[in-house]
């Protein structure tokens, strides 16, 4: 009997050791990832308001004359903006988690707001791809195309709330929240006496969620969403740099001699191609396939991460990277977007006049006049 409780004794003890070591990486791990992401969403946002500022500067001056210039302009300008709200509210949301009490109709109002703006992001990334293509495969017809853009922002504002509609009944209330500063979880501790104990923690805060795992209102709404929101912009944004790239590899093999020019705009092409669509899946792509996944086979999920780290502030991170992705690959990238960023950051430069004096001429008549020339010289 005595032999029998040491045994017992001895395997609480190792369970215990085990459960403070876990907890102690899990720890660094939530703290890392908790560093990492205000990080990487103070750069999104530096970027973003960068982009508003350059764009908005370069509108009100009237620099970009074309009009396919000014629609792709305003989809990214939209892009940037949209993207800044998404955010904001995310930080909002989690915010208001760790010090108020959350009501469902609140819960169902931001959870559909954040779903709705982050569908919003994937239109215009798929729009700014049609655009492209429609103007560089047909730029005949592109010159006769005049944009509506007050109209298409309100129809991609309609898609998106209509195929986020789905989160309205079923987003709800849990109190089952990974937090990275969140360390009030009962475990048990052991005194200098060797005695254990369970600590008394309160329960955590209840926050909101798209809806309780495993349920059919979450798993129609996740379907809907991952399929119109996710697939369809990426296979547009597929297709339409594929084309891109296909037209001008034939244009260049059909040419006698391969212009530079052509070379360069196919190696750009294939580029943006490579960036845009491994950017899309790097940071969207981890957390659309865990939710679709998590909606219909929770309960081996829950099996199979039993003792393991949580995946989804990891994949949480990796979709802040789209903040810093998309700038940069749609407005750093352009050359003419790097020049107007130039002219927003550096003062122009003060114009001064040299007076030259020429000797006098003669008019038709014997009256002599004087010539002034005025040389620019920069300072």
């Amino acid at each position: 009997m005595l032999s029998e409780i040491q045994r017992n004794t001895s395997s609480l003890l190792d369970t215990y050791r085990q459960a403070i070591k876990f907890k102690r990486v899990l720890d660094n791990y939530r703290n890392n990832l908790y560093s990492t992401s205000l990080v990487l969403l103070a750069l999104g946002a530096a970027e973003n308001i960068v982009v508003c500022s350059v764009l908005l500067k370069a509108s009100k001056s009237g620099r970009a004359t074309q009009p396919n210039a000014k629609l792709s302009n305003f989809l990214i300008l939209q892009l940037a903006i949209t993207d800044l709200v998404f955010r904001a509210l995310n930080v909002l949301r989690k915010t208001f988690a760790n010090f108020w009490e959350i009501s469902p109709e609140h819960c169902k109002t931001v959870i559909f707001t954040q779903f709705t703006c982050a569908a919003v992001t994937f239109v215009l990334l798929s729009g700014i791809a049609l655009d492209r293509y429609i103007h560089i495969i047909f730029p005949v017809r592109s010159l006769g195309l005049k944009p509506r853009k007050c109209l298409t922002m309100l129809l991609i504002w309609v898609y998106a709330m209509l195929i986020c509609s789905g989160f309205i009944p079923s987003a709800t209330v849990s109190a089952n929240i990974f937090n990275f500063r969140h360390k009030n979880r009962p475990f048990l501790n052991l005194t200098q006496n060797n005695v254990s104990r369970w600590r008394d923690i309160r329960e955590p805060r209840k926050h909101c969620t798209p809806g309780s795992v495993g349920s059919l209102e979450r798993q129609v709404a996740f379907t809907t969403y991952f399929l119109l929101a996710f697939v369809v912009p990426l296979v547009c944004i597929i297709f339409s740099y594929t084309k891109i790239t296909c037209f001008l590899s034939n244009k260049a093999k059909a040419s006698n001699h391969v212009h530079r020019n052509i070379a360069r705009a196919k190696l750009r092409a294939v580029r943006m191609c490579v960036l845009v669509v491994l950017s899309f899946i790097v940071s969207w792509g981890p957390i659309m396939i865990l939710d679709i996944i998590t909606s219909y086979h929770h309960d081996h999920l829950r099996k199979k991460a039993s003792g393991n780290l949580p995946l989804r502030p990891l994949f949480d991170c990796f979709s802040l990277t789209s903040s810093i992705f998309n700038p940069i690959i749609y407005a750093f990238c352009d050359a003419s977007f790097r020049r107007n960023l130039r002219l927003l950051l550096c003062s122009p430069k003060t114009t001064r006049f040299e007076v030259n004096r020429i000797s006098p001429s003669r008019n038709k008549g014997n009256s002599p006049i004087q010539l002034t020339t005025f040389n620019r010289r920069e300072p």
